[in-house]
């Protein structure tokens, strides 16, 4: 999905200055890992620019002047056309998947390691798993209590069981990790 209708989406329900956006996209992560500005700024000045949307200083006393993104007309009619109609929702079929999941990028590369370094990864990787899935079911808890749009409970719903399946396969394949692997002998041989 291209960032560009997300965040029209998310002014179309609230105008929002900068940092508040950051936010509104970036859900449940820390400050660090918020979207970075030199990614949001930029595009929310093409989008002013394209006529997508436009800002208001809000003046404040005590405080530094922030500016308030709102959707144009323009920016709703565009909004709208992406929403109605079918383009950008289809995942493509591609081998190379796990290159958007850091953990499963260094999957790929396991047999340079020894049975010990990989069983010591698999297990890091499922703690902070369940760590994770912690703070998802807690957050899903809030937006219940919040009253958040069912459908952004769903879809963390969906992210919640993709989870829970990651868990279950850390598991297997901890429990699964074969004697005399590829990763001994590759590490003998190096």
């Amino acid at each position: 999905m291209s960032l560009k209708y997300a965040i029209l989406g998310i002014l179309i329900e609230k105008p929002m200055h900068g940092y508040e956006l950051k936010q509104a996209v970036s859900p449940a992560l820390s400050r660090e890992r918020l979207m970075n500005d030199g990614v949001l700024y930029p595009l929310l000045s093409k989008m002013e620019r394209e006529g997508l949307v436009q800002s208001k200083v809000e003046r404040a006393d005590k405080r530094p002047n922030r500016h308030v993104f709102h959707p144009t007309g323009s920016g709703r009619r565009v909004f709208f056309e992406w929403l109605r109609g079918s383009a950008l929702e289809e995942d493509l079929v591609t081998y190379d998947f796990f290159l958007g999941h850091p953990f499963l990028s260094k999957c790929v590369f396991f047999k340079h390691l020894t049975r010990e370094e990989i069983r010591a990864k698999l297990i890091a990787q499922r703690e902070s798993s369940l760590a994770k899935l912690e703070a998802f079911d807690r957050i899903r808890e809030g937006m219940v209590e919040r009253g958040v749009d069912p459908f952004r409970i769903a879809i963390l719903d969906l992210g919640i069981a993709q989870h829970r399946e990651k868990i279950r396969w850390l598991e297997k394949m901890t429990k699964e990790l074969p004697e005399g692997s590829s990763a001994v002998r590759a590490r003998r041989a190096t």
